[in-house]
């Protein structure tokens, strides 16, 4: 899972717990939080237009769900669950 924020985001500290809940309750998932302002090359990449921004990838690296906003835990459990079978 990849988490993109900047400092000066106020969501971002909301998806951020929301991430790290998730991978707390999932283990198996690993979790990246990238800087916009310290990676931008990794954001236009993706595509990353607002913040924050998760995108699941799966374990060939191809992208299942992205989301803007803060997400919920719910919905990112829902996506991870079956790729984790």
């Amino acid at each position: 899972m990849v988490h993109f924020s900047a400092e000066w985001c106020g969501p971002c500290a909301g998806g951020r717990r929301v991430v790290d809940q998730v991978c707390a309750e999932l283990p198996q998932v690993s979790h990246v939080e990238i800087d916009i302002d310290a990676n931008p090359e990794a954001a236009r990449r993706l595509s990353v237009l607002s913040l924050p921004t998760t995108i699941i990838l799966d374990r060939d690296g191809r992208p299942r769900y992205r989301t803007t906003g803060v997400p919920r835990a719910a919905d990112l459990c829902a996506v991870l669950e079956p790729l984790l079978a």
